[in-house]
């Protein structure tokens, strides 16, 4: 075989090498291409990834004022529909939260976030639930329950921090 390659003119020669030439170019372009496809499909994952994270944020929050409403509206009107909207209100917020914690990565930061945020929606479940209890077992103690609703409050602006925050963090993807 090499002896028929040696048999070859100079001008076949430059073609064939021009030839393999070409092939390997163009496996190369072809090996790069099929890189950057992956990447960019990872990348698109994972900008879907981090726009469910934060629908699932938006689900959570949008259920913790429904049940700081209907905290408020049995509260204020006796409403037993409103006492039944905040019982779901919190099971919803429940269900979110969970589906928060498969859809986070198992990166130290977020679990700690994780862990915080979870740490205040149960404190402020808990006011929420005391505040109601104090409600059933005493219809005017209006004084207690403006405590409350001041406690409330606050976790309210931490929750819109800390909302915001992860907000402003993702929108970098």
């Amino acid at each position: 075989m090499t002896q028929n390659f040696m048999k070859w003119s100079i001008q076949g020669k430059w073609i064939a090498g021009g030839f393999c030439l070409t092939l390997l170019l163009m496996a190369l372009v072809s090996f790069a291409s099929y890189k950057n496809t992956i990447e960019i499909r990872e990348s698109a994952d994972k900008v879907q990834h981090t726009y469910q994270a934060l629908n699932t944020l938006t689900d959570f929050y949008a259920a913790m004022s429904v049940a700081e409403s209907g905290r408020r509206g049995y509260i204020f009107l006796g409403s037993t529909q409103e006492l039944e909207r905040y019982q779901t209100a919190a099971k919803n917020m429940q269900s979110e939260m969970q589906l928060l914690q498969h859809q986070i990565h198992a990166s130290y930061s977020q679990k700690q976030r994780l862990a915080l945020l979870n740490s205040l929606v149960n404190q402020r479940l808990a006011l929420l639930q005391q505040s109601i209890a104090l409600y059933m077992k005493d219809k005017s103690a209006f004084q207690a329950q403006s405590l409350i609703t001041k406690k409330v409050l606050i976790f309210e602006k931490i929750f819109s921090r800390y909302y915001k925050k992860s907000k402003q963090k993702n929108k970098i993807i």
